[in-house]
């Protein structure tokens, strides 16, 4: 069990009370415990989801929220199990954003919820977690979110203000640094690209531009100098890092319905996708080809078994659920790819999330999971047990 160290003034005053002929709780000295314990050697004790609980108790325990010299320190050598999802959804009243990870050594599955504080874009690289909120003349707050440090760095204003509510964003993650190092990269069609590096806390700026506007959900991968961006357009955006160019790919030949699963993700230097087809009812997974100076191509990885597609999609359900009504997401760690249906018109829970298929690059099977907590909904508190792991 691990010990607290206590100021000197306290260890003689509880030393002459086990000394006494009494062993009775003394109320005025438990009651003053808390000025003579530093909470921030408790804190960096908790399991990741009661440290998010006790910060709702009152200001003061919440200030080590933002405390960015304690959390670094706190927990600079801990990093989430593997695997684990960040998850962005829309519900009926409010977005649902939490991470589902699993415990190793049980093999339980937890749900934790995060706070969205009005962001519009949200998607996560590497258990970083970028979100944007709108604010008056045309500025943004930008904010990275460390799941593995429990930090939350605002980023400050960039060099140029852009116009455009929805610029094209990504980053690049230095998992070999202690907290993460990140580059965050923004492209706009008003202004030049825009580089923030969070180890010099500065923005620089190319000269390069983008010309578009990114639409919907959004996912982000990175892979041998090239940044994929993944939207709701016809088209991959991606920006090479060397040559300082935006540009656009197709997606796979056969397309995806506007509806499902626009992602994409990297494992092992290589670019990932899924994609699903409705009028086929199959749901394919795809590996992105770049020879040099030619073409990209797609080449066909694998294919979800029947039974699990009729299974997400609620086939043969009871009440009979309409297709429409679901929207087929997914989310990346490493070699695996969760796909999960979020069904949007549901009487109970009014949008829920409670099929998951989870995909293995590596192995290339597909396994159903079953979530010990029931649905993920938009009332649904943080469940489980995600152990802070040192």
């Amino acid at each position: 069990m691990a010990t607290v160290a206590l100021d000197a003034g306290f260890e003689r005053k509880l030393g002459d009370e086990e000394g006494g002929a009494s062993h009775d709780m003394d109320a005025e000295l438990l009651g003053g415990l808390q000025l003579h314990i530093g909470l921030e050697r408790v804190f960096a004790k908790l399991p990741f989801r009661e440290f998010f609980q006790l910060r709702l108790v009152c200001k003061e325990w919440n200030r080590l929220d933002s405390d960015r010299a304690f959390l670094e320190e706190s927990f600079r050598e801990y990093l989430i199990p593997k695997p684990y999802f960040v998850l962005d959804a829309q519900g009926l009243d409010e977005k649902v954003r939490g991470l589902l990870a699993q415990d190793r050594s049980s093999g339980l599955w937890s749900w934790t919820r995060l706070r969205s504080s009005g962001s519009t874009e949200v998607w996560s690289m590497s258990g970083l977690v970028y979100s944007d909120v709108e604010l008056a003349n045309y500025e943004r707050e930008r904010k990275v979110f460390n799941l593995h440090t429990r930090l939350r760095l605002t980023l400050p204003p960039p060099v140029e203000i852009t116009l455009n509510y929805h610029p094209f964003t990504g980053m690049i993650v230095d998992t070999s640094m202690r907290p993460y190092a990140f580059q965050f990269i923004e492209g706009s069609e008003d202004v030049s690209t825009q580089i923030f590096n969070s180890r010099s806390n500065s923005w620089t700026t190319k000269s390069s531009q983008q010309y578009g506007t990114s639409t919907g959900r959004t996912t982000v991968a990175f892979c041998k100098g090239v940044l994929y961006i993944r939207c709701e357009l016809d088209e991959i955006v991606i920006y090479d890092t060397e040559k300082d160019k935006w540009d656009g790919i197709n997606p796979p030949e056969f397309g995806d319905s506007d509806d499902f699963l626009r992602g994409s993700g990297a494992w092992q230097s290589r670019v990932f996708t899924p994609s699903v087809h409705p009028n086929q009812r199959v749901i394919r997974v795809w590996e992105l080809v770049r020879p040099a100076e030619q073409q990209e191509s797609w080449v066909e990885i694998d294919c979800m078994p029947g039974e699990l597609y009729s299974w997400l999609f609620y086939e043969n359900s009871d009440p009979p659920v309409d297709a429409r009504d679901v929207q087929i997401l997914a989310s990346y760690c490493d070699e695996h790819i969760l796909v999960y249906a979020w069904f949007m018109d549901d009487e109970e829970y009014g949008a829920r999330g409670d099929r998951f298929v989870l995909f293995n690059l590596a192995t290339k099977t597909w396994q159903k999971l079953e979530l010990p907590f029931g649905p993920i909904t938009e009332k649904l508190p943080s469940q489980g047990r995600l152990f802070h792991i040192v």
